[in-house]
């Protein structure tokens, strides 16, 4: 009796070794593939933008306090939406009807924070810390971008008369765990 060649399995898939490794490698190839699919997130940043070893994210300050030898933050992660994916963020969130035509925040931005998990880091004696709201110049205009050290950060982070410092979400920068840039995000 002969077998035909279309029942038969061929070699490599009977050796347990190869076919348990064939599988393996197919399930990490599904995973990478599915894992960089992820849909609608262009401007959304709660997936950290990625470089080398740096991930960037926006979020709240909760809180900005010094243990032996260093300075760390408390940050909150949020989502930030502008253009069009704000509209579609708050549709999703049930902030507008299906049946309005257009769906637009009151600004031309939406935040979206739907975990309140507060993340410890360490911030780096070296922070580059770049402020928009925090002096005005001489015709009454903030002085955008402008440069300070981790000291005028925390005087000014905990002074009464800039007590908004801790109501405005921050981009950081951190590289292996720790705060290499912290940028104001100017709310309007």
């Amino acid at each position: 009796m002969m077998m035909s060649s279309v029942t038969r399995t061929p070699r490599e898939y009977k050796h347990p070794k190869l076919s348990r490794l064939y599988f393996i490698l197919l399930g990490v190839l599904v995973w990478v593939i599915i894992s960089g699919c992820e849909s609608g997130l262009s401007t959304a940043t709660r997936v950290p933008a990625k470089t080398s070893s740096k991930v960037q994210m926006i979020g709240y300050i909760e809180d900005l306090y010094e243990q032996p030898g260093a300075m760390y933050i408390s940050f909150d992660q949020i989502e930030w939406f502008d253009g069009t994916d704000a509209g579609r963020a708050m549709r999703e969130d049930g902030l507008c009807g299906d049946s309005e035509p257009v769906c637009e925040p009151p600004n031309p931005f939406y935040i979206r924070n739907r975990d309140e998990k507060l993340v410890p880091f360490r911030v780096s004696e070296q922070v580059a810390i770049i402020m928009q709201t925090l002096s005005h110049q001489t015709d009454g205009n903030f002085e955008w971008d402008e440069r300070i050290d981790l000291d005028r950060f925390q005087q000014a982070y905990n002074s009464e008369s800039t007590s908004c410092l801790k109501s405005v979400p921050y981009w950081i920068t951190v590289d292996r765990g720790v705060v290499i840039t912290i940028r104001e995000q100017y709310i309007p």
